[in-house]
């Protein structure tokens, strides 16, 4: 570990009195039972690479709302109300912990009267859960091996690029209509941007932003 602060990454060098609690975990750094984010490693609004978890929230209650909405468009609030109570306790298939468990650490009460602890549904539900997550992985695995088959890595940016700029929310969101010239290039494909309306944007963009070069106006 590091013995001065100026010897440790800037983005962790706030937490230098802290250095002796501090590992590393497969290049995650570690503070005690916790994980330190440094401040580059922040993205910005509607990047969804990093926002998965909550646009998969958003998802499902949208459909949980559709599911209890009736033809004219009235909301079933007793029908909704029990399908949020029933997610609540529902497993993540990857973490194993439902939002109850993550948040209160023990399943809370629903509409299904059981002794906490002793819901065992019936094997035949089991191996069908079983068969559709097998199933939805392999889905997965062809669809991300369609999407990466044309993809490539763009060289990185320089101070003095002209840039174009996504919308990223808004009536237009996700349209290259802005253009900018970069001032400042950071870590993580972040980056400060200087467009002709006077107004510096600090945004996170994915690897795949188009760029236009000087000689190139």
């Amino acid at each position: 570990m590091a013995e001065f602060r100026h010897e440790m990454p800037n983005s962790i060098r706030e937490y230098f009195q802290f250095r002796d609690d501090l590992s590393s975990i497969g290049g995650v750094i570690v503070y005690k039972d916790r994980i330190v984010i440094p401040p580059s490693l922040l993205s910005s609004v509607a990047f969804l690479h990093s926002n998965c978890r909550a646009e998969l929230g958003v998802k499902t209650v949208k459909r949980l709302l559709m599911d209890n909405t009736s033809p004219s468009g009235t909301i079933d609030t007793v029908s909704f109300q029990r399908a949020m109570l029933q997610y609540r306790n529902t497993l993540d298939r990857d973490a194993k912990l439902s939002p109850a468990m993550c948040i209160f650490g023990r399943p809370i009460r629903d509409f299904i009267l059981i002794i906490p602890g002793n819901y065992r549904p019936r094997e035949t539900w089991r191996s069908t859960w079983k068969a559709h997550e097998e199933a939805l992985q392999n889905l997965h695995m062809r669809c991300a091996e369609r999407l990466s088959k044309h993809i490539k890595q763009l060289p990185p940016l320089v101070v003095g690029d002209h840039v174009w700029i996504q919308n990223q929310v808004g009536p237009y969101a996700r349209k290259w209509d802005k253009t900018g010239v970069d001032i400042e290039v950071r870590p993580v494909r972040d980056k400060k941007s200087d467009t002709p309306e006077w107004k510096i944007l600090t945004e996170v963009c994915p690897s795949a932003t188009p760029s236009l070069k000087a000689d190139n106006r």
